[in-house]
């Protein structure tokens, strides 16, 4: 996704990478987690671990990835200053 966004600057096949990864990643694991939740009827480990890394996403997560954006830039486009 980082690739296509800055080296490639293509914003285009930045959303294609962007939905793959949405449909390939997040979907089934959200998926996974509420069949899991459904069938066991308590919450487990596994479903734990998925609603954390949901608010992990949401929150702290969104912080990180604008840092792992400025980097990105930075590396791709070849600016060495901090």
């Amino acid at each position: 996704m980082l690739y296509a966004r800055y080296k490639l600057r293509s914003q285009r096949w930045f959303r294609i990478a962007s939905i793959l990864f949405f449909m390939t990643g997040v979907i089934p694991q959200v998926s996974l987690g509420i069949l899991n939740f459904m069938a066991v009827g308590t919450v487990d480990v596994f479903t734990l671990v998925l609603v954390l890394l949901l608010l992990y996403g949401f929150t702290l997560g969104r912080r990180q990835a604008q840092r792992l954006d400025r980097w990105a830039y930075r590396r791709f486009n070849g600016d060495k200053a901090g």
